[in-house]
């Protein structure tokens, strides 16, 4: 699906004697650094049923990392290599993927990769 629509902004604005331009981000320590009150308002505001939330706060409270041998209490992220990791990812940056840019920007995201397609009829205006 990402790859088609990168194809299809290209193509697009090929058609529209347009430029393209992509930006790949990665969000280094991002799944390390999300609020989890910011996670339970973005459930919210997404209307994820209340017994859905409760799984999810069991499964992300009472986490300990081990730092050379020694416990610490872990109140912030969520655990990368669940599967359950990605979809909460999602989840938090879910407003910043519907947010309109216009209709020359578009942005794509996997897991903590974002990208984001931009086209403008001249590279000076990309640039901008």
């Amino acid at each position: 699906m990402a790859t088609k629509n990168i194809l299809d902004c290209h193509e697009e604005a090929s058609f529209n004697k347009q430029m393209t331009c992509l930006i790949f981000t990665y969000m280094s320590n991002s799944f390390n650094t999300v609020g989890r009150c910011i996670l339970n308002k973005k459930m919210e505001k997404l209307n994820i049923p209340k017994y859905l939330k409760i799984i999810i706060q069991h499964f992300l409270s009472d986490r300990r990392a081990h730092l050379q041998g020694q416990g610490k209490n872990y109140n912030n992220g969520i655990p990368q290599g669940s599967s359950l990791g990605p979809i909460l990812w999602n989840v938090f940056v879910d407003d910043l993927l519907h947010t309109d840019f216009g209709s020359n920007i578009k942005i794509q995201a996997f897991a903590d990769d974002i990208l984001l397609m931009l086209k403008a009829p001249f590279i000076k205006v990309i640039i901008q």
